[in-house]
């Protein structure tokens, strides 16, 4: 069964991202992202089992970790 969030879809000329890139880039343990695409705080697609995070999605999660005003 295919379950389909609420989310803008991914542009396939979009870049991809896997788990470990995603990780190595924000300095977090790869189990930390599988968690936040399992929580749906990180869009994800799931081809043939494998996860691949769009660059919209990691935009969108900095984002809403953002502090301060640009006043």
């Amino acid at each position: 069964m295919v379950t389909r969030m609420n989310y803008e879809r991914p542009n396939i000329d979009e870049k991809f991202y896997t788990v470990e890139q995603v990780a190595e880039k924000f300095t977090l343990h790869k189990n930390t992202v599988y968690i936040m695409c399992r929580e749906g705080k990180l869009r994800h697609v799931k081809i043939g089992g494998v996860v691949r995070i769009p660059e919209s999605a990691l935009q969108t999660l900095l984002d809403g970790f953002m502090v301060g005003t640009d006043e």
